[in-house]
């Protein structure tokens, strides 16, 4: 019956220790393996979305230029997958200066090559053309300028924070992330007392320390490591339907990067858990006292 009551609050503190556990490693995480610039950065460049949304606005402006009469290149020659490249950074530093409390304005993208050449072609036509460049004439070129511009802004925000931002999803996420490290913090705390309470509980036996701590470890890393290993094994997220190339690449390559890094720290926990189950049984172990 002794050994019952000591057994008990043993397994009630290891099963707390368990979710105290996961939920500081998984705060951690988020902060720094998601909501983080470089995860964004390393992204864009890992999946190329420069190259992605320089080739969907090719596509774009081509079959939009049957219908207009603008040639595609008005456009194009005064783009590059560089110029884009710069436009997703400035987007991804603006996303997370918002995120964090900023409330400036998104630096906009240097497209004046561009609305330069959308004014050389409209001025050289109206030449050819005998057309007076008259007030309808300057409407008509800054409302294809901004039309356009539009165009090439949408394509260099493939994560989609315009889209967040215009949905108030930003607002929310900015209003709840402050709570984030203080969560995290309890956590830690909380994980760090139940270690205590194990401490006193097996003051006798302290070998038992590595039993317990262990089993903690083992079963938090294994409720991160399953999911993700699921989502792997199947490529779940190969299956979201995303219109846009850049969009698809830049959404799925995060969730993929995201679930491969969480792979690894529920790998690493469940690791150090059964070294420490493995340390429990090949230590010697005193014999239990009265």
């Amino acid at each position: 019956m002794k050994s019952i009551k000591a057994y008990l609050p043993n397994v009630l503190l290891t099963f707390l220790l368990v979710f105290a556990l996961l939920g500081a490693e998984l705060l951690a995480f988020v902060q720094a393996a998601v909501l983080h610039p470089a995860v964004f950065r390393q992204i864009t460049k890992q999946e190329k979305l420069d190259e992605k949304a320089f080739s969907a606005l090719s596509d774009t402006f081509v079959s939009r230029s049957h219908s207009t009469g603008i040639p595609a290149e008005v456009f194009l020659d005064a783009l590059s997958p560089e110029l884009l490249g710069e436009c997703i950074d400035l987007r991804t530093e603006a996303f997370f200066a918002y995120l964090h409390g900023s409330d400036s304005e998104a630096p906009q993208p240097d497209l004046t090559a561009m609305q330069d050449s959308i004014r050389t072609f409209f001025e050289n036509y109206a030449d050819e053309n005998g057309y007076e460049k008259d007030a309808a004439f300057e409407e008509k070129v800054t409302a294809v300028t901004e039309e356009y511009a539009g165009i090439v802004e949408t394509a260099a925000d493939p994560f989609r924070f315009g889209t967040l931002r215009r949905n108030g999803w930003l607002d929310t996420g900015r209003k709840y992330l402050r709570y984030l490290t203080p969560a995290m913090i309890g956590c830690i705390t909380a994980a760090l007392l139940l270690m205590v309470l194990l401490i006193v509980c097996n003051r006798k036996q302290k070998p038992l320390l590595a039993y317990w701590y262990g089993l903690a470890s083992l079963i938090s890393g294994i409720l991160l490591l399953l999911p993700c290993a699921y989502l792997k094994a199947t490529d779940f997220f190969a299956g979201f339907a995303l219109k846009e190339p850049q969009t698809y690449a830049a959404v799925v390559g995060l969730l993929r990067l995201v679930t491969d890094k969480a792979l690894l720290l529920g790998i690493i926990t469940a690791v150090i858990g059964a070294a420490l189950l493995i340390a429990f049984a090949v230590i010697p172990k005193p014999k239990a006292t009265a």
